[in-house]
């Protein structure tokens, strides 16, 4: 699946209080992202991170799925949970790739 976003890896660049946000996102290409401040820092210190893992999370999921994939063409494993994930994948794969 082709993807069009900013290649990883991403990480977090601190506190941008000028611009108001609590965290910048950056790449070596520049900056990706900025998560803006909000209530609750934890939270919004959750979602930085998260969003900073994103590029690793879809590599991660790939593999898996070409690997979920292997087993199911080879009949090693075409159970309803393997099935389940798969498709799983695959919709995931598509949001992050839409």
């Amino acid at each position: 699946m082709k993807t069009t976003h900013t290649p990883g890896p991403w990480h977090l660049h601190g506190h941008d209080n000028a611009r108001d946000c609590r965290e910048v996102i950056l790449s070596q290409w520049g900056e990706v992202c900025r998560v803006p401040h909000g209530n609750d820092f934890a939270i919004q210190q959750a979602n930085a991170k998260l969003i900073a893992a994103a590029p690793e999370l879809l590599a991660a999921l790939q593999a898996c799925s070409a690997q979920l994939l292997s087993l199911h063409s080879r009949g090693i494993d075409r159970s309803n949970a393997t099935n389940a994930c798969i498709d799983a994948a695959r919709d995931a794969q598509a949001k992050a790739s839409a």
